[in-house]
């Protein structure tokens, strides 16, 4: 059953995150499902929430890619930029910026170079106009950035450079109107914090010059913006868009929010929600939905007659809050959480391992209720990065980016004492490592901030004195993988994996390398049988998810399929026990996968520890997944440890369909051309395959009929818009469904 409710006032629309608190704000439970509220977050696969037109002239200016949401990246709204605004969403107005050099605004100046002291007023050569009323334009103040070391003075008068920032002289559209003088901010001390509408980081293309033409460029946005989807149930999502009213709009237009299932045609959740003659937050539910299903949810406004008139950004998810996993346990003492690893004591009491990488490493007795610090290691003198740990025995091995290794007994945990350091890079200033791997008595130091910032191996034969064993010169690793005589070395910076033999651990040598294009491989965990590896994408330019590749010749490693939480989302640590994939998955919090298919994995536990509704490199770092007792220990960035319990079958149970007797494998992914399609069949079966945009729309028919064996397809994607696509393989009566992206 589909409802819908509206809110017309926008107090009654606050955000409940402040008031909702993590599940562990209550004793702790098993029940199966924790009442953690998740946020998705609006991606623009279609509309932008912010936009920007050039008209008039010779368009003799362009955004400074930074991170802004228009304009080449290079538009803020000003709530988004780093000074702070105080402008409201809803007092948000459509402007035009004109750049004129015969017109002149007088407008105060902010010194960046001085930390953006008031520099008095300076002339910006055009005017902006807020718009809203196009028969009533009002003109507004303008106030700009100058940074005497960035273009060699500071004159007063607005003028982007041609370097990469533009020589930082931002324009800052305030929302008040046109004093004539600058008086309006003549008592305002520094740039921070004001009534900032619109920020614009622009530059001087090389082949133009300043103020050739007159132009103008308009700053708009869509009736409907900022959609959010939070999901407070399985299979329930609540959604919300801004509605700011503009002229032109119908007084019958109405708001319809939508909901697709992957492969399907939208939904409309009913009934549609009347506008208000001033801007307030749409919303609306939708239950009923399918949780081991991803969905991509919108905001449609309509006239009278259906049609369209403008619509929000889509988001995609999975309505999902918790599955097969529950709280436990929970620590927030210190802050600057980072890796987490574990420790059993020889009376069988587990102990959870959290790097600080401000502090040290705290030592968490997870047998007390409530979880209790029992005992603590600062950084060592003159470091400062303490971000991994790793255990040997009863020693705990502290990694430091900029400086030893610290070697910690654990054998009294309620008083562990640092018996040890180890420097991994003599001689080194600031060389430290970045990560470590212990396996079979071998511990293998990785990165760094010096040229040795490959893997170094180190014999532990005696725990409290490590000896240098090898190393393998090669390109940056980031993180290091061991599966028996093989290591796997994660070149974060476009290098690829690296497959090692370790046979001579003195003399490793290299068997081959594998790669994808716009590679950023963060780390690698395998399958127990060593066939399949996860290879998680941190910081690449073609997808920040999990991609899987068939290792078993590891002279011909195959690219065979990917894991997608969320095209905008970003994963970090993973590691298997047994048919299981554990995953730290920033943003999308801790994520367990049933691997007894690799090469389509299904969602087998999921719990959330991240509320906020933004992507980036918050939340879940990492997680411990092999304490004898089955509990997970999860380390968030955020909000500390989390001890987790995976309840009933976390297998791939419901709501979760069991994995599929066939596998859907395709790539290159992200596709910059084609993409390749390959399906293997269990048996001569009626099947149809089609791609659909993220709107459920199909978009090409690429086979229907009765087939056997291996069918494979190539699509030509080069004249394909940008954006996330589906593949959909109905096989008898049974969907599967791919997800795949098309960059340029």
């Amino acid at each position: 059953m589909l409802r819908a409710f509206l809110l017309a006032a926008l107090a009654a629309a606050a955000s409940p995150l402040s008031a909702q608190g993590f599940a562990s704000d209550v004793p702790p439970t098993t029940v199966g499902i924790e009442p953690v509220r998740t946020l998705a977050k609006a991606g623009a696969l279609d509309t932008p929430d912010l936009h920007a037109e050039w008209s008039g002239g010779v368009q003799w200016l362009e955004g400074v890619s930074f991170s802004g949401m228009a304009f080449g990246g290079g538009l803020y709204y000003g709530r988004n930029w780093f000074a702070g605004s105080t402008v409201a969403v809803e007092a948000d107005v459509p402007v035009e910026i004109v750049f004129d050099a015969g017109l002149s605004t007088v407008a105060r100046v902010w010194r960046r170079d001085q930390g953006y002291a008031n520099a008095g007023t300076g002339h910006f050569r055009g005017a902006a106009y807020d718009v809203s009323d196009p028969s009533a334009p009002r003109r507004l103040n303008v106030t700009f950035v100058e940074s005497a070391p960035d273009c060699g003075s500071a004159n007063g008068v607005w003028g982007p450079g041609r370097d990469g920032t533009g020589c930082r002289e931002y324009l800052y559209i305030m929302a008040s109107s046109y004093d004539g003088d600058g008086s309006t901010y003549v008592d305002t001390p520094s740039g921070f914090g004001l009534d900032l509408l619109y920020a614009l980081a622009a530059r001087i293309p090389d082949d133009r010059s300043l103020y050739e033409a007159a132009g103008t460029l308009t700053v708009d946005f869509s009736p409907l913006r900022f959609l959010s989807v939070e999901v407070p149930a399985n299979g329930e999502s609540e959604l919300s868009a801004q509605f700011t009213p503009r002229a032109g709009i119908p007084s019958d237009a109405s708001i319809v929010f939508t909901y697709a299932r992957d492969g399907s045609q939208p939904q409309r959740v009913a009934p549609t929600i009347p506008t208000e003659p001033s801007a307030f937050i749409a919303e609306a539910t939708a239950y009923g939905l399918d949780s081991s299903a991803m969905y991509t949810f919108g905001a449609r406004l309509e006239d009278a007659d259906g049609a369209l008139l403008s619509e929000s950004a889509s988001a995609r998810l999975q309505p999902l809050v918790a599955l097969n996993a529950s709280l436990v346990g929970r620590w927030e003492e210190r802050s600057s959480w980072a890796d987490v690893w574990g420790y059993v004591a020889p009376d069988g009491t587990e102990y959870a391992l959290i790097a600080l990488q401000n502090y040290g490493l705290s030592i968490i007795d997870l047998s007390a209720s409530p979880l209790v610090e029992a005992g603590f290691i600062p950084t060592a003198v003159g470091a400062s990065d303490s971000k991994d740990v790793k255990v040997h025995e009863h020693y705990a091995y502290l990694v430091n980016e900029t400086g030893p290794i610290q070697i910690v007994d654990l054998s009294d945990p309620y008083a562990p004492e640092q018996v040890g350091l180890l420097d991994t890079q003599p001689g080194v200033l600031n060389g430290g490592a970045h990560n470590a791997w212990i396996d079979s008595g071998y511990l293998y130091a990785i990165g760094g901030r010096s040229e040795r910032d490959w893997v170094r191996i180190y014999s532990l034969e005696t725990p409290t004195a490590p000896q240098f064993v090898g190393e393998h010169p090669s390109f940056y690793y980031h993180d290091f993988y061991v599966d028996g005589t093989r290591g796997y070395g994660s070149g974060i910076y476009g290098d690829g994996v690296e497959i090692l033999d370790l046979t001579d651990k003195s003399n490793p040598q290299s068997i081959g390398i594998f790669n994808y294009p716009g590679s950023g491989a963060h780390n690698v965990c395998g399958t127990t049988n060593g066939d399949y590896v996860f290879v998680g994408d941190e910081i690449g330019s073609a997808g920040n998810w999990t991609r899987i590749f068939d290792v078993s010749d590891p002279l011909n490693v195959e690219f065979v399929g990917d894991i997608v939480v969320d095209p905008e989302a970003v994963v970090h640590n993973c590691y298997v026990v047994g048919d299981l994939l554990h995953i730290g998955h920033y943003t999308e919090g801790y994520r367990v996968f049933d691997i007894r298919h690799p090469e389509a994995p299904t969602v087998a536990a999921v719990y959330d520890t991240f509320l906020q509704p933004e992507y980036g490199f918050g939340g879940v770092w990492s997680v411990y997944p092999y304490f004898p007792s089955g509990r997970i220990a999860v380390s968030d960035r955020n909000s500390g440890l989390f001890l987790i319990e995976l309840t009933g079958n976390a297998t791939g149970t419901p709501p979760e369909p069991a994995p599929a007797p066939l596998a859907v494998a395709l790539g290159p992914n992200p596709a910059d051309g084609s993409v390749r399609l390959t399906v293997r069949l269990p048996e001569t079966s009626y099947v149809r395959l089609s791609i659909h945009d993220v709107r459920g729309r199909e978009i090409a028919l690429l086979t229907e009929g009765s087939t056997a064996g291996t069918l494979r397809q190539s699509v030509e994607t080069a004249d394909w818009e940008p954006g996330v696509y589906l593949v959909r393989l109905v096989l008898n009566d049974e969907v599967t469904t791919r997800t795949f992206t098309v960059v340029r």
